[in-house]
């Protein structure tokens, strides 16, 4: 859409396929975290279910990103209980 401007995913989908999946995530040294965070239940993540996933580039090296799922991954009652999640990136090199 809008020549490769804007991406939107939509249906069954798994947040962390599209947040925290750089080379950093899930690693505490990197971070400067304490290993109790890791993949921990204070911060879930929903499962894969009904939901949507729109990314826009700016200037062919930012994005934003927004993430909205249903928690329950139920087909009724979507708008219920929603996680949302968001994210900005910055591309440094362009390989």
């Amino acid at each position: 859409m809008f020549s490769k401007q804007v991406f939107i995913t939509a249906g069954k989908i798994d947040l962390t396929n599209y947040f925290e999946n750089n080379a950093s995530a899930n690693d505490e040294k990197m971070q400067s975290v304490s290993g109790a965070f890791v993949n921990s239940a204070a911060f879930a993540v929903p499962l894969p279910s009904p939901g949507v996933r729109v990314r826009t580039t700016v200037l062919r090296r930012v994005y934003l990103q927004l993430g909205l799922a249903n928690t329950r991954n139920s087909g009724s009652d979507l708008f219920d209980e929603i996680y949302n999640v968001g994210g900005i990136g910055i591309k440094l090199l362009r390989l």
